[in-house]
């Protein structure tokens, strides 16, 4: 969401416009889905803080990685997939994801 700019194809790392957070956030991806034909149901979004409940809550597939504490409770009461960042939990969501793909195909 947040846009950084670019001069001659070669990010400056100067912001182009100010950073996003919240319900602006999820405004912005509400948009750039519907913009291009996607269904958020259809999507995947990760966070790590509480200002991104509104986009995570738009989005088929969500996942909290090592998440502040209001976003942990958040997660934990609504069922969302939350990972602590180890080497264990890294292979674990490997599989997880492996399984979720022999699914749908």
């Amino acid at each position: 969401g947040t846009k950084v700019e670019a001069l001659d194809g070669v990010f400056t790392g100067v912001l182009d416009g100010h950073v996003l957070h919240g319900d602006e956030k999820a405004a912005v991806a509400e948009q750039f889905a519907r913009e291009r034909g996607t269904n958020l149901a259809d999507c995947w979004a990760y966070s790590d803080s509480s200002n991104d409940i509104p986009l995570l809550t738009l989005v088929g597939n969500r996942v909290v990685v090592n998440p502040d504490a209001k976003l942990l409770a958040h997660a934990e009461a609504a069922g969302w997939d939350v990972l602590p960042l180890k080497r264990s939990s890294i292979r674990e969501a490997r599989k997880k994801v492996r399984r979720q793909a022999k699914k749908a195909t």
